[in-house]
This record gives structure tokens, sequence and C-alpha cells, in this order.
């Protein structure tokens, strides 16, 4: 239903948006500078749905729309980029990119014996992911999964006994397991 929810409200933006098109090729901070609220508004409109990470457009479309006296759209924009500036991992899909292993897992080797059970959790608002393993003698570890923005690479951090282990594990030596 998600899916099917999130379709139809793209179709609604892009019929919403068809009046605009024209305004899309003109340059939206011309607009804000000479004062034509509307029309940068909706430049601005055009802009965020094209790039919704653009914190500046957001704002920019806040101040055009409350000039343009369209104070619904001026709240909604104004809460967007302060949602974005607040909470940047929640809207940067790097930071997603390993959901897929959020959840409680039961791991096997390959022939089939039970070598332990895994928990992922998402933390720090979709910032880092936390993993706390324990194997089938009950021993455990723990790591800290987050990217690094500079590098853009994921970044585990393994933890054991408090202490973070000596070698960091990277996607190159970092071991299979079987799910």
């Amino acid at each position: 239903m998600l899916k099917l929810e999130k379709y139809y409200k793209s179709l609604s933006l892009m019929v919403l948006m068809l009046p605009f098109a024209s305004i899309a090729g003109q340059d939206a901070e011309a607009l804000f500078q000479a004062g034509e609220w509307a029309k940068a508004a909706d430049a601005y409109a055009i802009r965020t749905a094209t790039d919704p990470q653009d914190a500046a457009a957001w704002f920019q479309l806040a101040v055009s729309a409350r000039q343009a006296e369209r104070y619904s759209v001026a709240l909604n924009a104004l809460v967007a980029e302060m949602s974005i500036l607040a909470f940047p991992c929640e809207h940067d899909e790097s930071f997603a990119e390993f959901d897929f292993w959020v959840g409680e897992w039961d791991v096997h080797v390959a022939g089939g014996d039970f070598a332990g059970s895994n928990v992922i959790q998402r933390a720090e608002r979709g910032c880092v992911l936390l993993e706390n393993w324990t194997n089938a003698r009950g021993g455990t570890g723990s790591s800290i999964n987050y990217v690094d923005k500079i590098t853009g690479e994921s970044r585990p951090t393994p933890v054991k006994h408090g202490r973070r282990l000596s070698k960091a594990i990277t996607h190159q030596n970092r071991p299979t397991r079987r799910v």
C-alpha cells in the first residue's frame, strides 16, 4: 500500500507542477531578487521537487511563499528545510544502503549448523547501525556502522569487551555470514 501511496503522491505532484513548467527554466534566484514572489515560489517548488535534499531551496521556497501569502506552502517548506538540516541522515540515501540488514537474524554456517544470532538496529536518527552478535557458545561482540561522509564508504567499527578492535573491518576483509 505504501508504494501505491507514494506513486499517487508523485503523480499528483507532477500534475500540480505542469502549469509551472515554463517557470522551471527561469532562474529562481533572479525571480527572488526581483521580488516576483509567486513566480519565485513556483520555481523553488519545482527545484525542491527535483532535488528534495536542497535545504537552501526549501528555505527560499518558504520565504517566497510567505511573501506571496501562500502561508501553508511557506510553513510546509520551512518544516522540510528544518528537518533536512536537523536530521540529515534521515534524508540522505547513503545512510539507508544497509537497511536490508536491520532485524534479528539466526546465522548458520554453510553446512547448516547454528553459528549464532545477530541483532541489527538503526540508531541516532538513522546515522548509525548497531550490530550485536552472540555466537553459539555465548560469546558476544558488537559493531557500530556508519557512512563516512568524506570517503562515502560504510565504516564498521567492531567493539569487544568495551574496546575497539585493533583492526577495523572493511568490505574487503569482512567475513561473509550466510543467513
